[in-house]
C-alpha cells in the first residue's frame, strides 16, 4: 500500500459566485465580510463533479487522471490537495480544499478547477479502478509489445534532388498518409542500397488513437559522378552526380521553402527544402537544374546559388526555359532563418 500527499494552489474566482442563488430562507448576505487584508479560510471535503481516466497504458508508464472538482460549500478561493492510496490495482483519491471567504448558507458552486493525478510506474497488469468523490473510472494497463517494424501503408510521397553536384549529400524525405496505427515511430529504410522504403516501428495496435500519417527524412553520403537508379514506394527514378565545372549559373526567378509536417508523425532527420526556379538558356537539350550552398553570409542568412549542368548540342540561340530543382537545407536550429538566392530572399521560423 503506498499514500502520497499532493498539493496544488488554485486561486480562482467562483464559477457561478453567491448571487442570484439564494432560496427562501437562504442567507443573501454571501461570503462574510473579513478584515480589510485578510482571508478567512476554511478546510472543505472536495467535491468531484467529472472523474476521466485514459483508456489504456503501457506497463512501466504512468496514467493521468483528470478530476473536476471544488469545496462542498460555496466560497471565493481556495488552494486544493490530494492524497492517492493505492491497493493493488485499486486507486483511491481523497480531495481537500483549504477554500477561502465561504458562504455556507449560500446555493452556489466554487471555484471549480480540474486538477491532473499521476498514477506512476504501474506494472500492475489488468483493469485498474480509480476512485474519488463517489466517481470511479477505470483503465487497463497492457504489457509491452517487442519491437516490431512494419512497411506503412497508403500513399506516399519521395522528395530528393534529380541532380546534384559531385561532393554533395543525396537528401530524400518520404512521406505516408493517412495514418495506420497508434504512436508508430517512423524510419527510413534500404537508404544504403538507394532503394527507399518507409517503415512503421512500435505501434500501439491496443491504444485508442490513430496518427494522422507519417514522414522521415535520411541524407546519403556523397554518391560518385553519374547516373544512379533509386527506388522507393511505387515508383523509381535517378539521381544524376554532376561535376561542378561542368555546370553554369543561371538566373533564379522564384524561391520557396519547406518545412517538416508537423501535421504527421516525424522520424530520422526533419529535413527542410527549398523548391528553387530558374531560366535556362537552352536550344535542344532539356536544363538539368542544381542548387549549390555559398559560404554563410555575414548576417547569418543562408546563401543558394542556381546551376544548370546541362550540355547544349546544338549550334543555335538558345531561349529561356523554366526549370525547378529541390535542395535540402537540412535539419535547422530552432528561430528565425533567413535564404537568399540571387536576389531573391525568404525568410520563415522554425519552431
Amino acid at each position: 500500500m503506498r499514500a502520497r500527499w499532493l498539493t496544488l494552489a488554485l486561486i480562482t474566482a467562483p464559477l457561478a459566485g453567491c448571487f442570484d442563488m439564494h432560496g427562501l430562507g437562504d442567507s443573501d448576505a454571501g461570503p462574510p465580510e473579513a478584515d480589510a487584508g485578510a482571508l478567512m479560510c476554511e478546510l472543505y471535503p472536495g467535491a468531484v463533479m467529472e472523474l476521466s481516466c485514459p483508456s489504456v497504458v503501457v506497463a512501466g508508464t504512468s496514467a493521468v487522471v483528470r478530476v473536476q472538482t471544488s469545496p462542498t460549500t460555496c466560497c471565493d478561493s481556495g488552494t486544493v490537495r490530494r492524497q492517492v492510496e493505492t491497493v493493488g490495482r485499486r486507486h483511491l483519491v481523497e480531495l481537500e480544499w483549504d477554500a477561502c471567504d465561504c458562504c455556507p448558507t449560500c446555493r452556489c458552486v466554487g471555484p471549480i478547477e480540474e486538477v491532473e493525478i499521476t498514477l506512476e510506474n504501474l506494472f500492475d497488469l489488468g483493469a485498474h479502478t480509480v476512485e474519488a468523490g463517489g466517481a470511479t473510472c477505470t483503465f487497463e494497463v497492457l504489457a509491452p509489445t517487442p519491437s516490431t517494424c512494419g512497411p506503412a501503408p497508403g500513399g506516399g510521397g519521395f522528395r530528393a534532388p534529380e541532380h546534384v553536384l559531385e561532393g554533395q549529400p543525396y537528401p530524400a524525405t518520404l512521406t505516408s498518409e493517412p495514418g495506420f496505427g497508434c504512436d508508430c515511430r517512423p524510419r527510413v529504410v534500404g537508404a544504403e542500397s538507394l532503394s527507399y522504403a518507409l517503415e512503421l516501428c512500435d505501434c500501439c495496435d491496443e491504444c485508442d488513437c490513430i496518427d494522422g500519417g507519417y514522414q522521415a527524412g535520411h541524407v546519403h553520403d556523397p554518391l560518385p559522378v553519374g547516373t544512379h537508379m533509386v527506388g522507393f514506394p511505387h515508383g523509381a527514378g535517378q539521381v544524376e552526380v554532376h561535376p561542378r565545372d561542368e555546370c553554369a549559373e543561371i538566373p533564379a526567378v522564384s524561391l520557396e521553402v519547406e518545412g517538416p509536417r508537423l501535421d504527421l508523425v516525424q522520424g530520422g532527420q526533419r529535413l527542410w527544402w527549398v523548391r528553387a526556379t530558374g531560366e535556362a538558356l537552352v536550344c535542344c537539350v532539356t536544363p538539368e537544374p542544381v542548387v549549390e550552398q555559398l559560404a554563410t553570409a555575414d548576417d547569418g542568412s543562408i546563401a543558394l546559388r542556381m546551376l544548370s549542368c546541362h550540355r547544349e548540342d546544338c549550334d543555335c540561340v538558345g531561349r529561356p526555359v523554366p526549370t525547378s530543382a529541390w535542395f535540402s537545407l537540412g535539419e535547422l536550429p530552432s528561430g528565425r532563418q533567413l535564404v537568399r538566392l540571387g536576389d531573391l530572399v525568404a525568410t520563415f521560423e522554425v519552431p
